[in-house]
């Protein structure tokens, strides 16, 4: 008898795989009513608690996480799948790599990745194949950076889990052999390196005598190009916490922050990227993410979201968090406006710092809301947005608040960034936005000409006989599909974009 597939993965390797159902939960009922915890590897080898036909359908132990081919990218997803292997040491927790289109072109500066497509983030270059994978069940986690995950994600897709942050701060790197040890040391004229327009644009306001070059490629890649001799570059942006992960944290020459520079939103922070209501891969992650990162990481991208910022846009934050005592806060809260209730169906983040770990989550058909923790955190945020050449900033900064969960956070950062558009953030971004537009409408008036060009040439095989003739034509056809569609696109580019995110704008 053939072990029947799996409807929710394509892994050769698990074939058998059945989700976890929210039903049977890691805690263990006790005659009394109680609940008490139990070995969560229980839950993926027990035969006795899952009453399926035959042992073919117990649940697999084995999860794929998926991540891009670099070497920080990679050491990133060992530290999660080494944190779920130290929670679940009965299960497997492999990585696979792939490169994604981001990976394959690492010349073009990154706002103008993405020309012919203001609605899609340069970032999402990043993420687009591998959550194609995810949500085909080829993996079951990915990890990123979570700086490089767009603030909306494709549907049936969630961040699970943020791990504990690294330093999110931005670095200085110098070629190696040189003395300088901050920017302001370097001489009038110098060429400092970096992929980020948040970056440059912050830094030619603070430091205007400098000139800011973009740079791409993995670290590696940079820092052997910042230290050819051949090269013009004195010296590298990076981020503290890739250096960090890789082991290169003695090429740090010293660190950058405000007022300087303000680092991206996410920065530092790794995330775990999972499809919704996947209750066996829920169940597995639960453990593994640090709230406080959560907390603040939510803040940010809530404000992000809201700017309708990413990769391209100069937008820059900081956050602090200060965990509080419950009982001397319990009236203190920023909001008291009222969120969808916990359910089986909320997002894992919504979870985050008030269910602990141990605590079953919701089952499906349930009607009763978990009972969650009582905290409290004083949360700072700061925004910073500055324009492309520098010569503008908003900063805003308003006194800290006392939130009481992730979706509390989140609103904070979307309130703030009203906050922002109101002191000048939205001028800033709609100058932005229309250098981008206007670049894309270069880009694409060059890829229309060069495809009627092609046409034309094709067009004048024509004459030609046999196959040539045939290929000569279908060729023709295809480009001519292809100029047709640029054309279209063309049209879009110029018309008036529709506006995103009115409920959180309004």
């Amino acid at each position: 008898m053939s072990t029947p597939s799996c409807p929710h993965t394509t892994n050769s390797t698990a074939s058998s795989r059945h989700p976890l159902p929210h039903s049977y939960s890691t805690m263990a009922a006790t005659p009394s009513g109680t609940v008490t915890p139990f070995d969560i590897d229980s839950v993926f080898t027990s035969t006795s608690r899952f009453p399926f036909e035959s042992p073919s359908l117990r649940p697999s132990t084995s999860f794929v996480l998926g991540t891009r081919k670099s070497q920080l990218a990679l050491t990133q997803t060992h530290i999660v799948s080494d944190a779920l292997g130290s929670l679940h040491d009965s299960c497997t927790f492999s990585v696979e790599s792939m490169t994604t289109v981001g990976d394959k072109n690492q010349t073009t500066p990154l706002h103008l990745l993405t020309p012919y497509s203001q609605q899609q983030p340069a970032k999402s270059l990043w993420t687009d194949e591998l959550e194609a994978r995810l949500t085909s069940g080829h993996f079951d986690m990915l990890v990123h950076s979570l700086k490089d995950v767009p603030t909306t994600l494709k549907g049936g897709c969630e961040i699970g889990a943020m791990l504990e942050r690294e330093d999110p701060r931005d670095c200085l790197v110098v070629k190696e052999g040189r003395t300088e040890m901050r920017l302001e040391d370097l001489a009038d004229g110098s060429v400092v390196g970096t992929g980020s327009i948040r970056r440059v644009a912050q830094l030619k306001r603070a430091f205007p005598a400098l000139k800011f070059e973009d740079m791409r490629g993995n670290l590696n890649t940079r820092l052997g190009k910042l230290d050819n001799p051949s090269s013009t570059f004195a010296a590298l942006i990076l981020a503290t916490s890739g250096l960090a992960r890789i082991g290169l944290s003695h090429r740090i020459t010293s660190p950058i922050s405000s007022p300087e520079l303000y680092h991206a939103v996410g920065q530092g922070a790794l995330g775990v990227e999972i499809r919704s209501n996947d209750p066996r891969v829920r169940e597995a992650l639960r453990g593994v993410g640090h709230w406080q990162t959560e907390w603040r990481c939510a803040a940010e991208r809530g404000c992000l979201r809201v700017l309708e910022g990413g990769c391209s846009v100069p937008v820059g934050v900081e956050t602090e968090l200060e965990e509080l005592d419950p009982s001397e806060h319990l009236d203190g809260l920023w909001s008291t406006q009222d969120f969808d209730p916990i359910t089986s169906s909320s997002p894992m983040l919504h979870f985050s710092g008030i269910l602990p770990w141990t605590t079953p989550l919701p089952t499906p058909h349930s009607a009763e809301v978990p009972v969650v923790q009582v905290r409290r955190a004083r949360l700072t945020l700061r925004v910073c947005v500055t324009s492309l050449d520098g010569s503008s900033q908003v900063v805003c900064g308003p006194p800290p608040v006392i939130v009481g969960n992730y979706q509390q956070a989140e609103r904070f950062g979307e309130m703030i960034a009203g906050q922002v558009k109101d002191m000048g953030g939205k001028a800033i971004l709609d100058e932005v936005a229309q250098v981008r537009r206007e670049r894309e409408r270069r880009d694409l008036e060059r890829a229309i000409d060069k495809s009627r060009q092609e046409a034309e040439r094709l067009q004048a095989l024509s004459g030609s006989t046999g196959a040539e003739e045939g290929t000569a034509r279908e060729t023709s056809e295809q480009d001519g599909d292809v100029h047709q569609g640029l054309q279209g696109l063309m049209k879009l580019l110029t018309s008036p974009p529709e506006p995103r995110n009115r409920d959180l704008d309004s």
